[in-house]
């Protein structure tokens, strides 16, 4: 299963130590991932180790083991601003053990309970190896006692909460799973509501999600045309000494252009890494 998840067209791949490993494998997984670390970054993908909760014995050792085999980056569960804290002392200690340059290995904190969502502006701010912050949907529905829908009301709140504190410490916003995997059309409708409110990108499951995740979240040719369409009209207007005007029936000024560079920046990025 590693070994064909690095053949997938993704961004990162995420080695699981948590929930999807029994109790009974958790040794035996630990060590198979370290030992497989070396093969996976051979590739050109994030590879990313998601660890048992740092408020446990599992999550230290997991720690121990993981961090000196050199993985891009570690996905921390249940994340607090303690077990964040925590997580980077002891990686801090690690790198500086190794001879490495503090803050070589990211984090990424998963917000997956009430307590998460409600301090999420202070936990992705107390350690700079901070990267990105991701939502658990599973796991936060749990715990209100709510049930997942297609519809995802229940998870607006959360959503926008990590939204905003991804945005305002420029990380990238990484949505919770759908875990039907075998609804494409609920995965489509799940995508296009967490990106309508600035999710940046999305975990996936199962290979089966990969290609309507990655195509629903790349801006469409429309898009792309309308972005290249106003840079071009804008830069013209300022020529002429005008710093608003019309385009189509919308007006256009500074933000939206800021908005169509951040599109076509971002198409370039990805056109440069296929």
């Amino acid at each position: 299963m590693m070994n064909k998840a690095l053949e997938t067209e993704v961004d990162s791949v995420i080695f699981d130590l948590e929930d999807a490993v029994s109790f009974s494998e958790k040794v035996e997984a630990r060590k198979s991932i370290s030992e497989f670390i070396a093969t996976a970054k051979q590739t050109n993908k994030e590879v990313i180790v998601r660890t048992n909760p740092i408020d446990t014995y599992l999550g230290i050792m997991d720690l121990m083991a993981i961090v000196p085999k050199g993985p891009h980056t570690l996905v921390i569960p249940k994340a607090s601003v303690k077990s964040i804290l925590t997580a980077d002392v002891i990686m801090t200690a690690i790198e500086a053990e190794l001879g490495w340059v503090k803050n070589t290995i990211k984090l990424i904190p998963l917000i997956e309970t009430a307590d998460g969502v409600t301090n999420v502006d202070e936990i992705v701010s107390v350690a700079k190896r901070i990267d990105g912050v991701h939502l658990g949907g599973e796991d936060l529905t749990n715990e209100l006692g709510v049930t997942r829908t297609k519809i995802g009301d229940e998870l607006l709140y959360a959503r926008n909460k990590v939204v905003f504190a991804a945005k305002a410490f420029e990380l990238d916003s990484i949505d919770c799973p759908y875990v039907d995997f075998k609804d494409i059309e609920g995965l489509t409708f799940d995508i296009n509501r967490a990106k309508s409110l600035g999710m940046t990108g999305k975990v996936c499951i199962h290979p089966g999600q990969i290609e309507t995740i990655n195509n629903t979240f790349l801006p469409s040719e429309e898009e792309i045309k309308e972005a290249v369409t106003i840079i071009e009209s804008y830069e013209k207007a300022i020529q002429n000494g005008i710093g608003v005007y019309s385009l189509n029936g919308k007006m256009i000024d500074a933000p939206i252009v800021e908005r169509a560079k951040s599109l076509i920046n971002k198409m370039e990025k990805i056109t440069k890494y296929q």
